[in-house]
């Protein structure tokens, strides 16, 4: 049995009582078809939400991968290999690890270090940081706001002064990695870091959804905007699809012919 539900483009009242009691007559003999089709819109859209914050966890990879470039220059190729073994190493996701690297070569460029001497100065400091939230059991940002606090000033003097006072907590990740806490960290980070590889294989499409919502779809809402107050609704719709470019006679023609056929 095949249910055709007709929607016509004059808004008129037979068109749409038409179609409500075709939705009405069909919803009472398949009672269940609602709660199904709910299931799939709610699985539908968890399975968006959680796309789109993977591209958003590759976008942020991203920026901290070119950041890294700009700070560490040629170097940067050993702070992206320290940053990719982060997860089981220090409990920090790579995009973590490159984040608290490039926050303290700024220090380390302040105090005139490059090269190979920035890239150790950056490393050790990174996993100093996580030695001391393990040590002290807070978290990784803490450790890296309270060293960073500590830098200011004289910051080669200030870092032979830091490793002498947290000596009993250096390497106290990789002695207690395999505690609970920590285990939970590497954990974290490695989940996170999935979820970002995902992420950066989805980034290709959805930079062109966006482009083409930027390029296309945005600029022809401003236009049907205009459009409505200059010469109605049907013009403004015209207007609409012909800015959308060769998405327009597609979107037009499946308003048109628009029908729901349920087996």
């Amino acid at each position: 049995m095949a249910i055709n539900i007709p929607i016509i483009t004059t808004f008129s009242d037979s068109g749409l009582s038409a179609a409500n009691k075709k939705i009405s007559s069909f919803g009472k003999k398949f009672p269940g078809i609602g709660i199904a089709m709910a299931g799939v819109t709610a699985a539908v859209g968890a399975l968006g939400a959680a796309a789109f914050s993977a591209v958003q966890k590759a976008s942020n990879l991203n920026e901290q991968i070119s950041k890294a470039g700009v700070i560490f220059g040629q170097s940067s190729d050993e702070i992206e290999k320290f940053a990719k073994t982060a997860n089981r190493s220090l409990g920090l996701s790579t995009t973590a690890a490159l984040n608290a690297a490039s926050t303290f070569a700024t220090f380390g460029k302040a105090a005139g270090l490059a090269g190979r001497d920035l890239v150790t100065f950056s490393t050790d400091f990174v996993t100093l940081a996580s030695d001391l939230a393990s040590f002290n059991n807070t978290s990784v940002d803490q450790a890296i706001n309270a060293v960073g606090a500590a830098l200011r000033g004289e910051i080669l003097a200030a870092q032979k002064v830091i490793y002498k006072q947290t000596g009993d907590a250096q390497g106290d990740f990789s002695r207690t990695s395999g505690g609970l806490a920590n285990q939970q960290k590497i954990l974290s980070a490695t989940l996170e870091n999935v979820q970002t590889n995902l992420g950066v294989a989805l980034l290709p499409l959805f930079t062109k959804m966006v482009r083409f919502f930027n390029e296309k779809v945005t600029p022809a809402i401003e236009d049907v905007a205009n459009a409505f107050g200059d010469q109605g609704l049907v013009f403004g719709i015209q207007v609409a699809l012909s800015k959308m470019g060769e998405a327009g006679p597609m979107i037009g023609g499946f308003f048109k012919q628009f029908a729901v056929s349920v087996a």
